[in-house]
């Protein structure tokens, strides 16, 4: 060739200049760095809520499978040149959302309520339980302690106490 150019190298060039001109690379970047972000939210909502592991792992592995789809419809998308999101695209992403929202939903329901009290104080508890017959909540509202130097101020330690029970008197749904 006169023209200093060979043929895998004009392919090259012609792939590249096309996955430029469809914007593969950017929506490719731009999914790597929206799914890293999600992930670290994830991480953040698994300790939270002591979820176990493979919910972060099946985020992982749908951000991983997101990948290629996103590439297919950046691709699918630049060669048509549409700028607006069709039916089709949004009733995809749609589904994908609940997919994992449902997900999510599952795993969360799956797991064992954990107490985070412990046994110790479980056994506390029901050596104090009231009757079965007040099943509603209750809470005790101790005397407080004058720490003043002064006994005149015992009257002031009294009558906060006596306001907090008023206070909490005042709410029906405690005892």
């Amino acid at each position: 060739m006169t023209d200093g150019t060979d043929g895998t190298e004009g392919e090259r060039e012609g792939i590249w200049d096309r996955l430029r001109r469809r914007k593969v690379v950017q929506w490719g970047i731009a999914y790597a760095a929206g799914a890293w972000g999600l992930l670290q939210g994830l991480q953040f909502v698994v300790d939270a809520f002591e979820w176990p592991n493979r919910v972060l792992k099946l985020g992982t592995v749908a951000a991983l499978v997101g990948l290629p789809l996103v590439v297919a419809i950046a691709w699918f998308r630049g060669e048509r040149g549409v700028q607006r999101v069709t039916r089709t695209e949004l009733a995809v992403v749609t589904i994908l959302f609940l997919l994992g929202g449902g997900l999510f939903w599952h795993y969360q329901r799956s797991t064992p309520a954990t107490d985070p009290s412990g046994p110790a104080a479980s056994s506390i508890e029901s050596a104090a339980t009231t009757p079965a017959t007040d099943a509603g909540p209750s809470i005790a509202v101790l005397p407080f302690e004058n720490r003043s130097a002064k006994e005149d101020d015992v009257f002031f330690v009294d009558g906060i106490h006596d306001d907090i029970l008023t206070q909490l008197s005042k709410i029906s749904a405690l005892r």
